[in-house]
């Protein structure tokens, strides 16, 4: 009696295989990448909760600033204001400026901000910050107009900020003490620190404006 047989299977084409073997590598590495708009995002996050948590903020201006929310949520196509963290701009879903209403925070800097990493304006003047400027902030890469007028600060300028591209510094009627980076003096007419009598020039600096101290 002949038994039933089985049926044969052929194995693939190699040009089966061939057509396949690239969609599967494809896969492969795309799982392996990391996911750096969502870390950076998160980031951004953290950093401006960091933030938060060491202002003074009656008027409520950050109350919306909450976990989960996103600094860059609410906004259309990711680059205007945002419409549930105001104050923050955003550009492709990125933090790319930060402007603080005159008068109304008081706090702290955190290290944490130099996650904020497209970030090209923090405009915090005219406000109560106290402390010192944490080195940190050399990391926010981006940045180029960073202005600090008129607020408590305290403590030396970092040289760290010599990392950074930038065309706008303003640190004028602070309690800054101790030699200015010689790099800073380079930004020129845009980087003033007038009413810091602490602070001292480089040598190499002899004379200034009559806006700041000598």
């Amino acid at each position: 009696m002949g038994g039933r047989q089985r049926p044969v299977v052929s194995p693939p084409s190699s040009s089966a295989a061939a057509a396949v073997l690239p969609c599967l590598l494809t896969l492969l590495l795309l799982s392996l990448l990391p996911l750096p708009s969502l870390v950076s995002s998160n980031e951004e996050e953290d950093a401006l909760l960091a933030l938060k948590r060491t202002f003074r903020d009656p008027g409520g201006t950050t109350a919306s600033w909450t976990s989960g929310t996103g600094p860059c949520h609410g906004t259309v196509d990711g680059n205007s204001n945002t419409t549930s963290w105001p104050t923050i701009f955003c550009v492709n879903g990125h933090v790319t400026q930060f402007n603080m209403p005159y008068g109304v925070m008081a706090g702290s800097l955190v290290p944490e901000l130099s996650n904020l990493k497209e970030l090209k304006i923090m405009s915090l003047g005219n406000n109560n910050l106290s402390g010192a400027i944490p080195p940190e902030l050399g990391d926010m890469t981006n940045l180029s107009d960073l202005d600090l007028n008129n607020n408590n600060l305290n403590g030396s300028i970092p040289s760290e900020l010599c990392k950074l591209p930038l065309t706008v510094l303003l640190l004028s009627n602070n309690s800054l003490s101790g030699e200015i980076p010689p790099c800073l003096m380079e930004i020129g007419k845009a980087f003033t620190y007038d009413g810091n009598p602490g602070l001292r020039r480089p040598p190499s600096q002899s004379s200034g404006s009559s806006s700041t101290p000598p």
